[in-house]
């Protein structure tokens, strides 16, 4: 069967400790405090398991990508990304547990630039995407040399943004 499209307009976070984004993790300033910056790499009452790896990777434009139809998410790591240029992002999130079925359980959050974001172990979320263009980002994750430190989901519907948050 295939997936229906599904649009959804994001909302755009106000930058650091967000709580709309409490529930899926936070996001951050990357302006220094005393000369360093903060990276959430994990929350209270979750034990993180594996070996830390960081990344550099090329987070495509969102207009490029045509939806999203897999998720993914972490079950025993934050996954932390910091952009390495001033560019918004956006992600697509779920909560911990089964994956989402309907697209209300879903939500999109717009990364504002200058800052990054950290998911907490277990959310689950599309890949990130640049807002305007192409992004080059850092992500932290732990890695299990088993792969159990990461799963996929294939969605029933296809997620794609509103047109509006493509032309600022």
């Amino acid at each position: 069967m295939a997936a229906r499209d599904m649009t959804i307009s994001p909302v755009t976070l106000r930058g650091d400790r967000d709580d709309r984004f409490a529930p899926f993790g936070t996001c951050f300033s990357l302006v220094p405090t005393a000369g360093r910056i903060g990276i959430p790499l994990q929350f209270e009452g979750e034990k993180a398991v594996g070996d830390s790896t960081l990344t550099i990777i090329v987070a495509p434009f969102a207009r490029s990508m045509g939806g999203i139809s897999r998720i993914e998410r972490h079950p025993f790591s934050v996954q932390a990304f910091l952009p390495l240029g001033a560019q918004p992002m956006v992600t697509f999130v779920a909560p911990p547990g089964e994956p989402p079925h309907h697209v209300e359980q879903v939500a999109a959050f717009v990364v504002p630039a200058g800052h990054g974001i950290a998911y907490r172990a277990g959310t689950w979320h599309s890949g990130l995407m640049g807002l305007e263009g192409d992004v080059n980002v850092a992500t932290f994750v732990r890695r299990i040399g088993d792969g159990s430190d990461t799963e996929f989901a294939d969605l029933p519907f296809k997620l794609n943004l509103t047109e509006r948050f493509y032309d600022r």
